[in-house]
């Protein structure tokens, strides 16, 4: 009951303001590139392209890779997410935007630790989708974001015990989401 009151309380304050934009001197570059830690839309590497004064689309992923052999035990841990944002001005200045965000993230994980006894792996398949609000700060052609919001994922955990199919594992959770990120313009 408080998720759906606190949805539309969010959607009552969001829609009206969505409204009103208005025009932009930052707006002489289209393009940004930077990092980025999300768990509304993704994280590692991202590139944003203005589509027009109102909106913009911002594209990032992540590769990850890892092996290490001590004590007789190997571990190998493999991961990536790739995320899409969408971002509808709210307000802006010459050095500040408020915007909306509508996003969502895929991240795979395969992980799988090796002993002399035991063989485990785990295979996470997790799916992400949030809306939020967010702000930006410019600095000459640096931007600093952080955004706020709510998210709903899912997570799909296969464990498989010494290669014998062991059990599927089914998280659904929503929750508040965040993020903060820095990148360059040009």
């Amino acid at each position: 009951m408080k998720t759906k009151g606190f949805c539309i309380i969010i959607l009552m304050i969001l829609i009206p303001v969505t409204l009103y934009s208005q025009d932009s001197t930052f707006g002489n570059f289209n393009n940004s590139f930077g990092l980025k830690a999300s768990n509304i839309s993704g994280y590692g590497f991202y590139y944003n392209r203005k589509l027009n004064d109102d909106y913009k689309i911002q594209a990032m992923g992540l590769i990850y890779y890892l092996f290490s052999d001590n004590n007789n035990e190997k571990h190998t841990n493999f991961n990536y997410d790739i995320g899409l944002e969408i971002q509808r001005n709210i307000f802006y200045t010459t050095n500040t935007r408020v915007y909306i965000l509508a996003g969502g993230f895929y991240y795979f994980d395969d992980d799988l630790v090796e002993n002399p006894t035991n063989k485990t792996k785990m295979v996470n398949h997790s799916f992400n989708f949030g809306v939020g609000i967010a702000g930006e700060y410019y600095y000459y052609r640096f931007v600093l974001s952080i955004d706020l919001g709510y998210k709903f994922f899912e997570d799909r955990i296969v464990i498989t015990e010494n290669d014998n199919y062991s059990h599927p594992e089914l998280y659904r959770v929503t929750k508040i989401g965040g993020g903060i990120g820095i990148g360059f313009m040009f």
